[in-house]
Formats: structure tokens, C-alpha cells, sequence
């Protein structure tokens, strides 16, 4: 069983990621490419906050891939995001239940 402090570890993973490609986007001086990825991490500290499923559900499947067709080199994101969708898939079984 995932701990809600574990949920919380890897959205701020999500989020320090998002911050540090912010801060590299800056330097090079790409407006549109910090808004793009500020416009992915904007909700994450509410998420942090409240890791509720269904607002953990609509990042991953909703936000995340809007994200995703916007940019070419999302990779950094990826561990992340395959460890949050495994969790997502426990939460959903043990909803149902």
C-alpha cells in the first residue's frame, strides 16, 4: 500500500523537475517554453496538499498528456510519471473494493 506521504515525495519530484526546467528555459531565454512548463506544474501544489484520487486521476490523464503533445523532450518527467500511474492503478483497485 502507497502512503500519502510517498504520493506527496513524487509530486514534489514532478514539481522540482518542472522548476528546474523552468529555470534552465529562463536562461536561454525561452519565454514560451517556461510557460509551457509552467502551465503543467501550476496545480501540483494543490495536489500536494490534497492527493485526492480523482484530482490525481485528472492530472495523469488529462494534464499530463496535454503536456506531453506540447513538448518533444519530456523524458525528464517520465520515472515519475510511471511510478504515479502504477499508484493511481493500486488507488483505483482499492476504491473499487
Amino acid at each position: 500500500m502507497t502512503s500519502e506521504e510517498d504520493i506527496k515525495r513524487l509530486l514534489l519530484n514532478l514539481l522540482r523537475t518542472g522548476l528546474l526546467r523552468i529555470r534552465a528555459f529562463g536562461w536561454e531565454v525561452q519565454a514560451e517554453r517556461c510557460a509551457i512548463e509552467a502551465d503543467h506544474i501550476h496545480n501540483l501544489p494543490d495536489l500536494v496538499r490534497s492527493p485526492r484520487l480523482e484530482l490525481l486521476i485528472y492530472y495523469f490523464d488529462h494534464e499530463r498528456p496535454a503536456y506531453m503533445k506540447r513538448v518533444p523532450d519530456s523524458e525528464a518527467f517520465e520515472p515519475d510519471w510511471l511510478r504515479l500511474g502504477e499508484i493511481i492503478g493500486e488507488l483505483r483497485v482499492d476504491a473499487r473494493q
